[in-house]
């Protein structure tokens, strides 16, 4: 460090840790240099530095630091690591801890120093730094501008950074009592987002409340977690409205349109709250919340069905004992007659009813009026005139008035509404306001025998009260089912509904169901009424089409002996894929075939989606041969093979509507699979093996191999290697057939292009080649193997670096191999080759590969080697012996011109040690023969070689060898002393050669001849 600092010719070096920088004995360094340390080591975890040692640096170059944090600020980049910690931490002390009290309630100062300064190292904040904030004299606009920040990088932070910020700075901070009571303001939402921003979602309901008790969460419902909302519904808190107007707040806003999402991931945290907190929450809050369900359920799409289901039965198991979920009830609407009357004039009215008059002048008046004055005059005509020119529009009349006004007319009640029977009417808050105060006021007068008396519901509902129906409301009809209906006469009443069913709004559908049918034959005394009856007159007498709306479950629960596969003919085509997702109900494939012709083509699609769905969520019941049928029906009928059906569409059925049945798939099935993705985007392709894949485990081999060739089929067709692009060919390969992994040499020699098939080669490593070369089967025909090595270009390094695969293929890699080694004519490639590239091969040697024929093109150099290795061999394993290595020695020598492999010119082939080099230890299987092909006289330049000498002397060779051998040396060299030679070969040397006195003394003649008296 010191080399650079004080140095204007030098830049300070920007990766040395902060601790060198801070005990530098001089340290001078630019706003630049100072940033560029910054940035290198705020986001560099490798080496911790100390809070100390931040601080100390910070402090020397204090002078630079506001300077280099705005230039660090201007770029888009932020620190979460320790190291940016530890600085923030030094920060507090040098520059935060010393705002006065004015900064800290100035805005705008704080919007620089967190806004701006500190912004791309807040996300490092430490629980110590937040917590000395939390404690600073902030104002709440200082307060919410600094929780701004915070919120505004809150993706960038982890759950526990988030954490630390809601607890250790906004609870901190807000749970103060001089925090200006918790920063409160009149409007919920607006105090919400100033003071939390995106860290609501951290706290409970139950804590913010403690923070601002005026808190009204209904008003803040878009801002609230999931979470927060299921405790909203099941726990009691203090200062909030009554629990149903809660659990209706909440209902009505999820079922807004826009919240579909929101919707499933409470339904989620629905289950679970039920599951594992068991709240304790009134049997009335249980009730209102399966009206919502039930409600919820026809309306919502099919894949969140499963989701209501679930959530109801885990309900069920949680209601309080003796509580009743379903039972009729009948609201009383009370009437002060004398406020509603107070200041109203009937006196005109009521002249001009007993005038004789004709009825002109009855539509001047208004409800009120009639509701506040004596009807002593009103004629049911005159009661039909009334109501006519009154339910129509929104008016403002009371519940309180129309029930007055009802109670007035009562007595002529039901002859008026004989004569309105077939007025036919739009929807108007008169019209179901006038149904309810009629239930309330004159069904109410009725004894239980009337309701059981079918004539009796006929006379009311199919006549008097016909206008009304398609607009009934829950109240009359909750009402009506706890009036001890028969269930002949329920029956008629459902009958009457079904009726009008075409001119009711699905809305009022879902009403009848859930207010009046399913609580009636949810009643214990009713027994659901099916007592003797089929499934099919069941469904029919007591649901109608009002069927539609009930779930399979709630079948099932009303009527546990109903037999949903005696009516799929009568079931929706979500009630189908119910019918489909419970464990146990098909079981064979004649049942499957059965519920699928109820499935049109052109629903298919949303089936699956509901089935699929429903499946996953249960963790899939069906057993296989269900599983195989429904994935037939996919393949036969779907038409994902069709062009026009768009990619999306076929990525949906691969990912979400197949994985419940591709574990079944069979071998036939394989190919009508892959057939949908042959002319798909590569994406699709890889996607559909990806959910083979993930079912690996449960295919039999038959079926995976089925795979494995359907996969070769889309490498090829319609353009071969379509989605190969470029890198390892190997790589490609295995992300295409994943865990199907057969491929054959054949099979990866096939899928290369033949004009692309050095290119595709070499992407691949030596790895890679030895990893596909060691789970490749028995390798029958070496020619192919010897293609990739022909054309690999690394070849040579993969034989040098990677094991040998196993002796069956090793020995047929060398086999590929053995003729190039064999033609190099460098010592140094010869060296290479023998002794690096082939050291774990030669071993494998087979007498095929030794043999004159393989060898017949060595180069001199490379047979030379040969001889040598093949000296030192163990020929303990292999299927030849010394004998035929010699075999293809005489084969080799005897060719060409002789001797073989010599010139005298050429510094390579110069060497004299010619039976060394070319023969070596095989020199004892030579004959006389063998020496005259050689190159019988020529070989006497050879025969004074000390090598060759020295050879001759380890191994024995037959005496005429060795005759000629002497003859051509002396031939060449009559003077060669005898000293020289084998003691074999003295015998055979000139007499000359072994007594010479001139050359000889008397000792060295003595040891001469000694050897050859004996």
């Amino acid at each position: 460090m010191q080399q650079y600092v004080g140095n204007g010719t030098l830049t300070v070096p920007c990766d040395l840790p902060i601790s060198q920088y801070a005990c530098a004995t001089s340290l001078n360094i630019s706003s630049d240099e100072l940033v560029c340390i910054l940035e290198n080591t705020l986001k560099n975890d490798s080496s911790l530095d100390t809070v100390e040692a931040w601080k100390l640096f910070l402090t020397r170059v204090s002078n630079q630091l506001d300077s280099a944090l705005h230039k660090l600020s201007s770029q888009a980049t932020w620190y979460s690591t320790a190291q940016a910690s530890n600085f923030l931490d030094a920060i507090l002390e040098l520059r935060l801890d010393r705002f006065t009290a004015d900064e800290l309630v100035n805005n705008s100062f704080i919007s620089l120093w967190f806004g701006g300064l500190l912004r791309p190292v807040l996300p490092s904040a430490s629980s110590t730094f937040l917590s000395c904030m939390s404690s600073r004299n902030l104002s709440c606009q200082t307060f919410q501008t600094i929780v701004q920040v915070f919120s505004d990088d809150f993706s960038s932070l982890n759950p526990f950074p988030s954490w630390m910020v809601t607890y250790d700075f906004i609870w901190s901070f807000l749970s103060r009592e001089r925090a200006e009571s918790a920063c409160v303001s009149n409007d919920s939402v607006q105090w919400l987002i100033n003071n939390f921003g995106n860290f609501s979602s951290t706290l409970s309901i139950s804590q913010i409340l403690h923070l601002n008790p005026q808190f009204n969460p209904l008003e803040a419902l878009s801002y609230l977690s999931s979470f927060q909302i299921v405790e909203l519904l099941f726990f009691d808190l203090p200062g909030l409205p009554a629990k149903e107007v809660i659990i209706n707040a909440v209902f009505d806003f999820l079922t807004a349109p826009s919240q579909e999402p929101r919707l499933t991931e409470t339904l989620d945290y629905f289950s679970f709250f039920i599951s594992f907190v068991n709240p304790n929450i009134s049997c009335s809050s249980y009730r209102i919340i399966f009206r919502r369900l039930d409600y919820l359920f026809p309306n919502v799409p099919m894949d969140l069905e499963y989701m209501i289901v679930h959530s109801k039965s885990i309900l069920l198991e949680n209601v309080p004992a003796g509580c009743v979920i379903y039972s009729g009830e009948c609201n009383t609407t009370l009437v002060n007659e004398s406020a509603v009357c107070s200041g109203v004039n009937s006196s005109a009215l009521m002249n001009y009813l007993l005038d004789p008059r004709n009825s002109s002048q009855l539509c001047s008046f208004t409800i009120t009026q009639y509701a506040c004055a004596e009807l002593a005059g009103l004629t049911p005509e005159d009661l039909v005139t009334v109501l006519s020119c009154n339910l129509h529009g929104n008016n403002t009349v009371s519940d309180e008035t129309w029930k007055l006004f009802i109670t007035n007319v009562n007595p002529i009640l039901g002859p008026a509404l004989d004569r309105f029977t077939n007025t036919t009417l739009p929807w108007s808050r008169p019209l179901v306001a006038v149904l309810d105060m009629i239930g309330e006021v004159t069904l109410s007068t009725f004894s239980s025998s009337n309701y059981r008396n079918s004539s009796f519901i006929q006379r009311w509902l199919q006549t008097r009260l016909r206008p009304f129906l398609p607009y009934v409301s829950p109240h009359f009809l909750s009402c009506l089912a706890s009036k001890g209906l028969s269930c002949a006469s329920f029956q008629s009443a459902v009958k009457i509904f079904s009726q009008q069913f075409e001119t009711m709004s699905r809305n009022t559908d879902t009403i009848i169901w859930v207010d009046f049918i399913q609580v009636f034959l949810s009643l214990n005394q009713t027994g659901g009424c099916s007592a003797g009856m089929s499934s099919s007159d069941w469904l029919s007498m007591n649901f109608g089409p009002f069927s539609a709306f009930a779930s399979l479950t709630d079948l099932q629960r009303l009527n546990p002996n109903f037999k949903p596969l005696d009516v799929l003919d009568r079931l929706t085509l979500r009630q189908l894929a119910q019918v489909a997702s419970s464990p146990g109900l098909l079981s064979t494939p004649a049942q499957v075939n059965q519920l699928m012709s109820y499935v049109k083509d052109s629903e298919l699609y949303l089936f699956f989606s509901t089935l699929s769905a429903a499946l996953n969520s249960q963790g899939g019941q069906l057993t296989g041969q269900v599983q195989q049928v429904f994935l037939q029906q996919v393949l036969n009928r779907a038409n994902l093979t069709d062009p026009t059906v768009p990619d999306a569409q076929v990525q949906v059925w691969i990912s979400a509507n197949l994985p419940p049945f591709i574990s079944a798939i069979t071998p036939a099935q394989v190919p009508q699979y892959f057939s949908i993705v042959l002319s798909r985007t590569c994406q699709i392709s890889q996607q559909a093996v990806a959910l083979l894949n993930s079912a690996y485990s449960s295919f039999s081999n038959e079926t995976q191999k089925a795979i494995y060739s359907q996969i070769i089929t889309t490498l090829q067709v319609p353009v071969p290697l379509r989605c190969y692009r470029n890198g390892s060919f190997y790589s490609f390969l295995l992300s295409s057939f994943m865990s199907f992994q057969y491929l054959t040499l054949p099979d990866f020699l096939s899928l290369m292009p033949p004009d692309r098939l050095p290119e595709l080669l070499n992407s691949i490593s030596t790895a890679e080649l030895y990893s596909f070369l060691s789970q490749t089967s028995t390798i029958n025909i070496q020619a192919q193997l010897c293609m990739i090595f022909t054309n690999y270009q690394r070849t040579a390094e993969y034989l040098q670096n990677q094991p040998v695969v196993s002796a069956a293929v090793g020995r047929q890699t060398l086999g590929c191999v053995w003729s190039r080694a064999l033609s190099v004519s460098s010592q140094d490639e010869v060296d290479q080759w023998f002794n690096v590239r082939l050291a774990q091969y030669l071993p494998l040697l087979s007498s095929q590969l030794i043999s004159p024929t393989q060898l017949s093109g060595a180069s001199c150099l490379a047979f030379r080697k040969f001889v040598s290795v093949m000296g030192n061999y163990n020929y303990s394993s292999v299927d030849f012996t010394m004998q035929d290595v010699y075999n293809t020695i005489q084969a080799y020598l005897s060719t060409g011109s002789t001797p073989k492999c010599y010139n005298s010119s050429d510094p390579v082939l110069s060497s004299t040690s010619w039976f060394v080099d070319y023969i070596g230890v095989f020199i004892t299987f030579i004959s006389l023969n063998d020496m005259v092909t050689f190159g019988g006289a020529a070989l006497d330049i050879f025969t004074v070689d000390p090598m060759n000498l020295q050879l001759f002397s380890q191994f024995s060779v037959p005496s005429n060898v060795t005759e000629l051998y002497v003859q051509l040396l002396y031939g060449l060299n009559p003077a060669f002393s005898a000293t020289l030679l084998p003691p074999r070969f003295r015998c055979s040397a000139p007499v000359t050669a072994l007594y010479c006195p001139q050359q000889h003394s008397s000792t060295e003649h003595s040891r001469i001849t000694k050897p050859l008296l004996q």
